[in-house]
């Protein structure tokens, strides 16, 4: 199986001390099966510009840029010309469905459905919704 991890997923690694499922997971994972995707680097790149400046900050923003960045070069996939038309579609379903995912969250499950990738997530329930096949490391071994 191929694997997009969400950006929960990925931020587990940022922790001092991750979920041991998880990290397992990951672990076990072929590096070569595993994607994130350019809507993660945006998140996880808001969310430690929201903490305050200092060593933290700035050893987050190291982990993204070296780990993250460099450690998933080849498999950071892109929003393009076929994934919009994806994204399209599946807001077009959502609107119908009067679904409540996030725009992010949509993104993702388009660039997931464009390469038929599997979303790692524990918000199952978005893209599930989505009709997007889903795994939830946190609950499964």
């Amino acid at each position: 199986m191929t694997w997009l991890l969400d950006t929960n997923v990925v931020s587990e690694g940022m922790k001092r001390h991750p979920a041991p499922r998880v990290a397992g997971w990951i672990a076990s994972v072929n590096p070569a099966r595993a994607f994130i995707s350019v809507v993660t680097l945006a998140e996880l790149r808001s969310g430690i510009h929201r903490l305050p400046e200092g060593g933290r900050r700035r050893e987050l923003d190291d982990w993204l840029s070296v780990d993250v960045v460099v450690g998933f070069q080849g498999r950071i996939l892109d929003i393009d010309p076929p994934v919009a038309d994806a994204c399209g579609r599946l807001l077009a379903r959502n609107h119908l469905d009067r679904g409540a995912a996030v725009t992010m969250d949509v993104w993702i499950a388009a660039i997931a459905t464009h390469h038929q990738l599997t979303v790692v997530t524990r918000n199952t329930r978005d893209f599930e919704r989505l009709g997007v096949p889903v795994f939830d490391p946190w609950l499964e071994e």
